[in-house]
């Protein structure tokens, strides 16, 4: 335990000093710490001055022409250092600073190359009726190892197959509904060719007789593409971006489109010159957005139109009804909507509804139709038509579809025309429960569904707890379900034999059981769920009176899974209950105890496994009557006056719980104050109990009950408490008394024990009775007098003795000396008392714990045997005339059983009774190597001293064994071992007990240096701690704890020593690591700037006072490590 405790300080010392090591420099900090550059203008002393004239002073001067003012060379800059001072540097340029930059931080986006270059986009197609196929061959080269993301586009397209890859990469193909389309993902490595094909269709809208076709393609170093529309001598026109180059017939019947230039969004249209609209006709855009909702008779559709004309106004237009669907009457405003009646109806024909505007208008105009489909149209199994709202004659109409269904129902798309289902709708149809969706893009199109209800799937995990009573088997049951897929309205469950009590929650079961004529129960629900269910169910089943086997089915609830049901079989405490293996159906016994609740009983419950298909329980039967037995314990502690009399009634219930006790209290109590009775810390009353024999006996003791707060079984305990008075008690005489005794009126008595206890002086002896002495057991010795007896009593005679105080004689005691040696396993005891006295006898009273029998005497150096006392006692003879006599008792003995652990020990020692005067007495205390004092006993002087023993501060005793055995005239025996702590201790006067503090040494040890690392790594890295005030205090904190207590400041400061080498040694990490850091953040500029700076301020003076020289044509070199504005 030592070396780990050591271990463990050094791996703490270790981590708080690795924790302060400076992380790396990242390019970050470096950027921070990098200077900016900031022009200033020259200082006054060094103004701008034009060139010296070359001519001589003596010659005409000319008169001064106009120059414009220069600055002068070289520039100067000024920049900050790491100190915060200008430094001048001279010459620095843009390009200079850029040139740094690109050093420091590498080049710009834009002069990396890219991850990928697309070389070539290729597309060839061919127009059908409502979409294009397209094919598509892109070339691509990737640049860079690792996944590269490409995004292709061509959102408004569809993939009719796989992707065909040619290359050496791993490769796949998402769909990004963000906003970029189809994304080809690519990994290859460096300067690798991919080629890839994809093959697509892509839905074209038809206005009038022209033909528009809208695609975004990814930008490539080439593009073309290549259409084939149905059409001779068509004419194209295509959005601004690609070129439109001469189309090339196909045959007689087709034209091939050829565009080239391809990137972004553009959109592509085709037909002939003659058939372009009129101007003067409507040409109608329809955008719609139709929304059913499935019931449980019909689909109740909403359908929004906006409906816009690209050419004349238009004030009514007709909608053509999907097959089966009937217009819903709703009101509507400003346009008004009528149902068209056939000429000739037939069975087939679609409604067509017109609608009519107040007003010609090129809209766009919103319109709003309620249609309905019943089941009963469409036909119980058969598909239905939900998208083709179609208005006759419009160039475009386009739109979504929604279809919104609960759990229950499911919907089943049949062929798709014209339509595609899509996974996001326009803001208007987003619900929750939206189940399918879907895009138009043609009129009249193709979007049969079919709704079919869902069949429920139940699943059920039931729990049963099966009581057993003498008369009756009482079932709980919970049911945990679980319905998916659909709603149900009732459960089923099967009950065989039992008759139903109780079924829950009320808020979820609307009604009572139904029950068919197969005896099957259904559970009504208050309303139709889903989703995880827990029901609750009690029910019964009678056992036939003298019935010795009890045989019963479980409830088998009905769901499509069911798991293995939990069976707890519970007896009462009163049912001996004994499981027939053999004739148990569909159940395993478990030993792991399942997560509920169960009752308190006083038998252990059977944990049983169960088939979900059928299980049955058979198990013997035996009922036991109620078995109550009572132990009582009395103690009475006798004085002068008085018996004060506490009794302890310690009751075993078996088979049946008890809510009253019944007690005989003797009549003569009657006079006496009120009996206390504690049941379990509770104050009970205590009231007359009715007589069994109905008979009123004044002779016999009164019949008293207490109710019980709630029925108890098992084990209880009832407390009574009360006063007897003693007649008058006379020195060196004998007084006979009699104490009334409480017994239990009900129950087997299993034991009756009683002490009596006296303080010194007086003497209590049993006068006959049913009463006889015994021995306490060990672990219940304490000091008196110890009886029992066989039955209940209720009354004990005593003969109480008061002795003469006056009379007894002196005894004083020159010297004594007691040595307590505590070992890892026992306490073994050594006392010597020099004496002078003059009585007969001496009354030796021992620790609690100690046998009487198993104490080793000897007087004057002869062995001898003392009469033990129930009052755990020695009464040891004295030998020789009257008068003052001088002897020497010395005492050994040992405690058995453990001895108390280290911490705070309450020692008792040996004494001797009645007023003896001790004038020296010394204590020698003995502790394991591994255990030392802390703190000495109050009241004894420390005869310790402190000396060195090694590198440390022992304690050792100013007197050994030997040297105590001679001043005091002891046998004398062996030393006790070297390794073992000794401590010495004086007072005077008799001591009963001494209170101790002790401590292990690897505790000691790794609690103090623990303490001290903590204090030192605080004083380190928190510096509001070494406030010279805060350190004031702890230093007079400190020196108070020595002067006060010097002993344990000792000994805590030697424990603390590794504690101080870890804290001293973070300390000095600390600092080194402190000093690195200062060192790297005064890294010095340039030399050649930091030359130049006093050169630069004399150079700046001598400009000012003469000619400049000759510019030099090198640029000054630049830090640029130390660069700050």
């Amino acid at each position: 335990m030592m070396g780990l405790a050591l271990g463990s300080l050094l791996v703490v010392g270790a981590s708080v000093g690795w924790a302060q090591l400076p992380p790396p420099p990242t390019v970050a900090d470096k950027a921070q710490a990098a200077p900016d550059a900031k022009p200033t203008t020259p200082p006054p002393m060094a103004p701008a001055t034009s060139e010296p004239s070359a001519k001589s002073s003596t010659e005409p001067q000319s008169p001064p022409v106009a120059r414009p003012v220069q600055e002068a060379p070289p520039p100067l800059y000024y920049l900050r250092d790491k100190s915060g001072n200008l430094v001048p540097v001279p010459g620095f340029r843009l390009e200079d600073f850029e040139q740094m930059v690109k050093r420091q931080y590498g080049p710009s986006a834009a002069e990396q190359a890219p991850r990928y270059a697309l070389q070539a986009f290729q597309a060839t197609g061919k127009a059908q009726a409502d979409w294009v196929e397209l094919q598509v061959r892109l070339n691509l080269v990737t640049r860079e190892e690792g996944w590269i993301r490409v995004p292709l586009r061509l959102d408004q397209a569809v993939l009719r197959s796989g992707v065909q890859y040619e290359g050496s990469g791993e490769h796949f193909v998402q769909f990004d509904s963000g906003g970029d389309g189809y994304v080809f993902w690519v990994r290859g490595g460096t300067e690798r060719e991919h080629h890839l094909t994809l093959d697509l269709m892509v839905p074209v809208v038809r206005l009038g007789a022209a033909t528009r076709m809208k695609l975004v393609v990814p930008r490539a170093a080439t593009s073309e593409l290549k259409l084939v529309v149905p059409l001779a001598d068509a004419v194209a026109k295509v959005t601004e971006g690609p070129i439109l180059l001469p189309s090339t017939p196909e045959g007689k019947t087709a034209t091939v489109l050829n565009l080239a230039g391809l990137g972004g969004e553009f959109e592509l249209s085709w037909g002939k010159e003659a058939d372009r609209p009129s101007e003067t006709q409507p040409v109608l855009d329809v955008a719609g957005t139709i929304q059913w909702k499935v019931g449980s008779r019909s689909l109740d559709g909403e359908v929004r139109m906006q409906v816009r004309s690209f050419g004349a106004p238009f004030d009514a237009f007709q909608v053509r009804l999907p097959q089966g669907t009937e217009l819903v009457p709703v009101k509507t405003a400003p346009y008004t909507l009528s149902v068209l009646k056939p000429a000739q109806p037939a069975a087939e024909e679609r409604a067509v509804v017109e609608v009519r505007l107040p007003k010609k208008t090129v809209g766009p105009v919103e319109v709003q139709l309620a249609a309905r489909l019943a089941w009963e149209a469409a036909g119980a199994a058969a598909w239905a038509e939900i998208a083709s709202f179609e208005v006759p004659g419009a160039a475009r109409q386009a739109g979504h579809v929604a279809i919104r269904a609960d759990s229950q129902w499911r919907v089943l798309v049949g062929p798709l025309r014209g339509a595609r289902q899509v996974d996001e709708l326009p803001k208007a149809l987003r619900t929750d429960d939206v189940a399918a969706a879907f895009e138009y893009y043609t009129q009249p199109c193709a979007l049969p569904i079919r709704v079919v209800r869902r069949s429920p799937r139940i699943s059920v995990e039931p729990e049963y707890l099966v009581l057993v009573d003498a008369d009756q088997v009482r079932l709980e049951a919970r049911l945990k379900y679980m319905i998916r897929a659909a709603e149900v309205a009732a459960l089923d469950i099967d009950l065989p034999g039992w008759e139903l009590d109780e079924l829950g929650p009320e808020n979820l079961v609307a009604t009572d059981l139904v029950v068919d004529p197969s005896g099957l129960r259904s559970i009504p629900l208050a309303q139709r769920s889903i989703g995880p269910l827990e029901l609750t169910l009690r029910a019964h089943r009678p056992i036939p009176p003298g019935s010795q086997t009890v045989a019963i089915e479980l409830p088998r609830p009905r769901a499509d899974s069911q798991a293995s049901p939990v069976v707890v079989l519970l007896p009462a405490d009163n049912v001996e209950l004994t499981p027939d293996p053999q004739g148990m159906v569909g159940l395993v016994r478990q030993q792991v105890a399942p997560q509920m609740k169960l009752p308190v009983r006083q038998q252990d419950p059977f944990f049983y496994r169960a088939e979900p298909s059928k299980a049955k329980v058979v198990a013997h039967l035996r009922v036991h009557p109620q078995k109550v037995s009572v132990a009582v314990s009395t103690e009475i502690a006798v004085d002068e006056h008085r018996a004060e009399v506490r009794q302890k009634m310690a009751y075993q219930v078996a088979y049946k719980a008890v809510d009253r006790l019944s007690f005989e209290v003797p009549r003569s109590l009657a006079s006496v104050e009120p009996l206390s009775v504690l049941f379990e810390g509770r104050t009970l009353r205590l009231v007359d109990a009715p007589d069994p024999n109905d008979e009123h006996d004044v002779s016999r003791p009164a019949r008293k009950q207490v109710i019980l707060p709630e029925s108890r079984i098992g084990a209880c305990e009832l407390a009574i408490r009360y006063a007897v008075e003693l007649p008058g008690l006379v020195p060196r005489s004998s007084v006979a008394a009699s104490i009334p005794l409480v017994m239990p009126a009900e129950g087997e008595l299993s034991g009756n024990r009683l002490w009596i206890a006296a303080p010194e002086g007086i003497r209590v002896r049993p006068r006959g009775g049913p009463w006889t002495e015994a021995a306490a057991p060990v672990s219940e010795l304490r000091r008196g007098l110890h009886l029992t007896a066989a039955e209940r009593v209720r009354e004990i005679d005593v003969a109480v003795h008061l002795e003469d105080q006056s009379s007894a004689g002196s005894t004083v005691v020159n010297r004594a000396w007691i040595q307590t040696w505590l070992t890892h396993s026992l306490r073994q005891d050594r006392a010597v008392f020099c004496l002078t006295t003059s009585q007969k006898s001496l009354d030796l009273v021992l620790p609690v714990g100690v046998s009487p029998g198993e104490v080793e005497l000897w007087l004057d150096g002869q062995p001898i045997t003392g009469q033990p006392t129930p009052e755990l006692r020695l009464i040891v003879s004295l030998s020789g005339a009257g008068g003052q006599r001088e002897h020497r008792l010395e005492a050994a003995y040992r405690i058995p059983g453990p001895r108390p652990g280290w911490g705070r020990m309450s020692l008792e020692l040996p004494r001797l009774a009645r007023d003896v005067w001790v004038q020296r007495l010394y204590w020698q205390l003995i502790l394991p190597g591994r255990e030392h004092l802390l703190f000495a006993p109050p009241g004894l002087s420390e005869e310790n001293r402190w000396v060195w023993q090694g590198p440390l501060c022992v304690r050792e005793p100013l007197w050994e064994q030997s040297q105590l055995e001679a001043w005091a005239g002891a046998r004398q025996l062996a030393e006790p071992p070297a390794e073992t702590n000794r401590y010495l201790f004086s007072g005077i006067g008799s001591m009963n007990r001494c209170d101790v503090r002790t401590v292990d040494r690897t505790f000691l040890v790794f609690g103090a240096s623990m303490a001290v690392l903590a204090a030192g790594l605080l004083l380190v890295y928190v510096p509001a701690s070494r406030h010279p005030a805060g350190l004031l205090v702890a230093a007079l904190a400190a020196a108070a704890a020595a002067v006060v207590y010097p002993s344990p400041t000792l000994l805590l400061a030697q424990a603390s020593l590794l504690g101080v080498a870890l804290a001293l040694g973070a300390a000095w990490l600390h600092g080194a690591l402190a000093r690195q850091r200062r060192a790297a953040a005064r890294e010095t500029p340039s030399s050649i700037l930091e030359r130049g700076s006093s050169r630069s301020s004399r150079r700046a003076v001598a400009m000012a006072s003469g000619p400049l020289p000759a510019a030099r044509s090198e640029e000054a070199p630049v830090s640029t490590t130390d660069f700050r504005a």
